[in-house]
Formats: structure tokens, C-alpha cells, sequence
């Protein structure tokens, strides 16, 4: 198809430059070809509106570059009106329908837009452009793993296509982590030096890996290149927040346009502005709104509880989210909100099994869903979509795990290129004690999506064989291509407490605490633990004493605050108070 919009290009040239002798005579549009290559739709739809309007070409000439600027600029109610009637030029005919998939696919009519790829092909022949395009629509239908091999062909036809080169970056960051993918986009932007997408890959992915200093001037270089693209400001927020810098973060948060249009990672980059700055009940608000538009979103969720807990929100946290907090698998830090939620209510009580939940390791192979998500079916009405994966799940949480198993089954065999297919069905062989089947499972999700998630799920089904050394690299692994993963961290050093290895727990809890992680109860006991093994009893005091006073009703908290002031000679009074209370709490968990 390359070689088509080539010819494509030479007879337009020709007839919008009346086949001038002079080479260095550009057409309309070659000029406009020349803009919409470099991502400038209104540059483009401005030399090709002067163009009709002087008719020097006519609407079935231009429509499907008209359409393609329109999409450049994201009016696609615009590029409708061009590419809607699907009436091109015949020079033009491949490039047209093509684009028109481009429409379909934005406004999400996957079929129309594999109809309208079709076309394409059947007119112009493959092309690396047409590849990219199609494994997107794949992935979008949950066809990923044929998404794959579409990036693939892109790459067979054109290796230097800077869309086909950044498709397969962003394919290998899902897969294999963000440091994998940046010599995908590297490779791009040698290309297309002002290729507008591959910068904001890049930018993005170096901020991801961790290399804050390379990001800043990743992004210093997109907002040379492209002063008008607003995504620069969104990246800069990112990095301002990373930096502490809040009021600058929101500044540029604003001034991006993101939040205002509702943009998923703009709303829960604002909601971390107003909790890190105080702001926690429009935090709340902010939680909430993105929490009903993605309600399958985790983070959100625990962040949603954290933003009432620090409010104050006591008895509208634990209508929200006890049910939640009493699944398997639910975030000890979740449980641990209830629990202080129950606690700032006078309900000691329901505090102290909470705090008893919180401190217990939880079973790795569920996840906690929302009440409302889980629901059954009957089969014959759960074939597809959110009813079957509500269903096996269900299944699984009830205990009935050869029969989510069963249908898990069914579903990888309708939908065997879809991640969180392969997942389900990972997730329903580990609940049924098939560790082995379910790592091919999770296995082969990850060639599509290695994201924390499933790393832990692969980490839970190495354990349930026995083999703690694969899981423990699994879990490594993640924290080298995810660095800011304060969770990874926290879990690698359980893991290498368990082998008395207190040297390096320290350092993975002191990670674990720079990112996120500095308020967590169990982690800062484990941390005064390491101290005392070290040697350093002042410290061990410390860290204990900070987890006590988090949560004084936390018997494992309170044990590791007794012992460490066992070893102050000052203080054999306390200590031995402590002592009797941890007695207590732990007898009153036991009932």
C-alpha cells in the first residue's frame, strides 16, 4: 500500500500543479500530505480548504485527507462528514477507507472499522500503516496476542515505520516493562525526530522507568517541537508530583484541558494533587467519579478509601467498603482503613478483627471484587462480556472452583488472544489447585500484559508448587522494570526477611517507603525488625513505636513495640504494658 499512496501522491501532485515542469513547485497537496505526516492536521486542513475552495480539486479528491486532518485534531464529527459516505477519488479510494476505519475505531464500531480495514486492503493491498491500524482494532476486540502478530507484519513490511515501531513499543512496555520498550521509540523517533506520538511514549515510558532527569528533557524537547500539544503539560504535572511540587502539578494539570475532559489518568492525577495537598474531600469527589467510570479500576478504589479516611468520612468508608474489605484477597491497607474506621466510630470490636485480618498475609490467588460485580448467571446468559467474567468469579469466590474452571474454559476457547481471558482462566485453575495450568495461562497473559496484577498472580502460583525462588524472581523482576512499585518492593523484602536476609529487606522496605508505602502498619513493624536484627535498637524503637501509633490496636504492631522496648532499661513499665496488651489483642482475635 506504501507504494500505492506513493503513486497516489505523484498523480494528485500533478494534477493540482497542472504537471508543472519545475520540481520545486509543491502541490496543495503534497504540502498538506507533508503536514499531516508531521502530525499538523490544522496545517494540513488549512492548505486543502484553500484547495477546494479555489477548486483546484474537487471534495472526492480531498475527502479522505480533509477526513484524516479532522482526526488529527480529534473532531471527529468533522472527519465524519468527510469520510461517512465513504466516497473518495479512485486515487484516493485505499487511503479513504482506511482512514474511515481510523473514525470507526475512535468512536468505538469495532466492526465497522474492521469492514472499513477491509475495504482498504481489498483496494490499495497491505501496508504497514494498514497493519498498525488493524492490530489496534484487534486489540481493542480482545484479540491481543493477534495484535501482536499484526505489529509483527507491520514491522515485515516497513521496518522503519515510526507508527509500526511505536505500536510494538507500546506492545513490548505492556508485555515486558517500560525500560524494554524505549529502544522501540528510540528507534521511531530516529525515524520521525518530531514524530508527536512517539515523544509522548517516551517522555511518558523514561518517567515510568524512573529516569525523571531523561523525561524532563524528553519533555522539554515534545514542547519545542510541538508548543501546541498539550499532552507536555500533562507529562510535566506527572513529573511536578513526582517532585512535590503540587501547585505547579495542578497548574499544568489544568492547562492541559485533560481534566476537564474527563480523562481517566487526569482525574486520578488531580484526586493525588488534592490528597497530598489536604484537599481530601475533593479528592473524594474526584475518586468517586472515576471509581463509577472505571469500576474495576483498584487503585482508585483504595485511593477513594484513603481520601475518606483522611476526611473524616468514617461511616460513609464503611458503607462503601466493608463488604469489600471482608472478601479474600482484599488489600490489607483496605482492611486497615476499615478497621481505623470502626475504630474512630468507638466500635472496638469489629476494629480488632479488621486489625487482626490486616495483619495476617492474604491468599494471592483472588481477587476482592466489589459487592455488585459479583453476581451469577445462568450460562445461557453469561456467554460474554461482564456477565461471564462476574460469573467465574463468583464461582471462584463461593468456592466452586471446578465449575469456574469449566466456563473459564469455555471462554479461552471463544477468545484466545484476549489477556484477561487468560487471566480468568489462570485465576480459576490457582483457586482449584492447578498451579501448573494456571502459569500456562498466566504465562501466556503476560506475552500480552505483565502488569502488577498478574505478576502476583504468577508469584502466588510458583509458591502453591513450592518453588519460592521463582516467585521471588518474578516479583524482582517487576520491581526492576516498575522501580515506583512501592508494593513490588514491600513484598520482595517479606520474601527476603523470610530468609533472615534483614540487610537487603531494609533496603527494599526504605524503597517501599519512598513510594507510597510509608504509613503501612505490617511494613513498619517488619522494618523495626530489621533494625533490631542489624543491631540497631534505637531504630527498631523507632519504626515500632510509628506502627503503634498508626494503629494501637494492631497486635502484631503492638507485640513488635513491646519487644523492642524490652531491650530500654529506662522503660520496663511500658514494655511489660505492652506486652500484656498485645496478650489481649491477640486472644481477642482468636475468638
Amino acid at each position: 500500500m506504501a507504494g500505492a499512496l506513493r503513486t497516489l501522491g505523484l498523480a494528485l501532485a500533478c494534477l493540482l500543479a497542472a504537471c508543472t515542469e519545475n520540481p520545486e513547485v509543491v502541490s496543495p497537496l503534497e504540502k498538506a500530505r507533508q503536514e499531516l505526516a508531521a502530525g499538523n492536521g490544522l496545517g494540513a486542513e488549512t492548505v486543502l480548504l484553500d484547495a477546494l475552495e479555489g477548486e483546484a480539486a474537487s471534495r472526492l479528491d480531498l475527502a479522505a485527507y480533509l477526513g484524516e486532518a479532522d482526526l488529527l485534531q480529534g473532531d471527529l464529527k468533522g472527519a465524519r462528514q468527510w469520510l461517512g459516505p465513504g466516497e473518495f477519488a479512485e486515487a484516493s479510494r485505499a487511503h479513504g477507507y482506511h482512514m474511515l476505519g481510523r473514525l470507526e475505531l475512535a468512536e468505538g464500531n469495532l466492526a465497522a472499522a474492521g469492514a472499513a480495514f477491509d475495504r482498504a486492503y481489498l483496494v490499495g493491498g497491505a501496508s504497514s500503516e494498514l497493519w498498525v491500524d488493524v492490530g489496534r482494532l484487534r486489540y481493542r476486540g480482545g484479540e491481543q496476542l493477534q495484535a501482536i502478530e499484526a505489529a509483527d507484519k507491520a514491522l515485515a513490511h516497513d521496518r522503519r515505520n515510526p507508527a509500526a515501531l511505536n505500536f510494538k513499543g507500546q506492545l513490548v512496555r505492556d508485555a515486558h516493562g517500560f525500560a524494554a520498550a524505549l529502544p522501540w521509540f528510540a528507534a521511531g523517533l530516529e525515524m520521525a525526530p518530531e514524530d508527536r506520538a512517539l515523544l509522548a511514549e517516551q517522555a511518558a515510558s523514561l518517567g515510568d522507568a524512573g529516569a525523571g532527569k531523561d523525561m524532563l528533557r524528553s519533555i522539554r524537547h515534545f514542547a519545542r517541537v510541538a508548543p501546541d500539544d498539550r499532552r507536555s503539560d500533562n507529562l510535566q504535572a506527572v513529573l511536578a508530583v513526582r517532585g512535590g511540587k503540587y501547585d505547579v502539578a495542578r497548574t499544568l494539570l489544568l492547562r492541559s484541558g485533560e481534566l476537564q475532559r474527563e480523562a481517566p489518568s487526569a482525574m486520578l492525577l488531580s484526586a493525588i494533587i488534592d490528597l497530598e495537598s489536604g484537599n481530601f474531600a475533593s479528592a473524594a469527589q474526584t475518586l468517586e467519579r472515576l471509581a463509577d467510570l472505571q469500576p474495576q479500576n483498584r487503585l482508585a478504589q483504595l485511593l477513594f478509601a484513603r481520601a475518606l479516611s483522611l476526611g473524616g468520612s468514617d461511616k460513609e468508608l464503611i458503607y462503601r467498603f466493608e463488604d469489600l474489605a471482608r472478601r479474600p484477597s482484599a488489600s490489607p491497607y483496605l482492611v486497615l482503613l476499615v478497621a481505623r474506621s470502626h475504630e474512630a466510630l468507638g466500635q472496638r470490636d469489629k476494629a480488632a478483627w479488621y486489625l487482626d485480618r490486616a495483619s495476617k498475609a492474604r491468599d494471592g490467588r483472588l481477587l476482592a471484587l466489589q459487592a455488585a460485580a459479583l453476581t451469577m448467571t445462568d450460562e445461557s446468559t453469561a456467554q460474554e462480556g461482564d456477565a461471564a467474567f462476574s460469573t467465574v468469579r463468583t464461582l471462584v469466590v463461593s468456592g466452586q472452583a471446578a465449575e469456574a474452571v469449566r466456563r473459564a474454559e469455555n471462554l479461552v476457547e471463544r477468545h484466545s488472544g484476549s489477556a484477561d481471558v487468560l487471566n480468568l482462566a489462570g485465576d480459576a485453575h490457582l483457586a482449584a489447585g492447578n498451579a501448573d495450568r494456571a502459569l500456562e495461562r498466566y504465562a501466556k497473559a503476560a506475552q500480552i500484559r505483565r502488569d502488577w496484577s498478574l505478576a502476583k498472580r504468577m508469584a502466588a502460583a510458583h509458591k502453591a508448587r513450592g518453588n519460592r525462588e521463582a516467585a521471588e524472581q518474578m516479583v524482582a523482576a517487576q520491581l526492576r522494570g516498575e522501580p515506583s512499585n512501592g508494593e513490588a518492593a514491600a513484598m520482595l523484602a517479606v520474601m527476603r526477611a523470610t530468609k533472615s536476609d534483614w540487610k537487603r529487606a531494609a533496603l527494599l522496605i526504605d524503597h517501599a517507603f519512598a513510594h507510597g508505602a510509608a504509613r503501612d502498619v505490617n511494613l513498619l513493624a517488619l522494618r523495626s525488625e530489621a533494625a533490631a536484627n542489624l543491631g540497631n535498637d534505637a531504630e527498631a524503637r523507632r519504626y515500632s513505636a510509628e506502627a503503634h501509633s498508626i494503629s494501637p490496636m494492631n497486635a502484631r504492631a503492638t507485640q513488635i513495640y513491646a519487644s523492642s522496648l524490652a531491650h530500654d532499661a529506662s522503660r520496663p513499665a511500658a514494655a511489660k504494658a505492652l506486652e500484656e496488651k498485645a496478650r489481649k489483642l491477640q486472644a481477642r482475635a482468636r475468638r
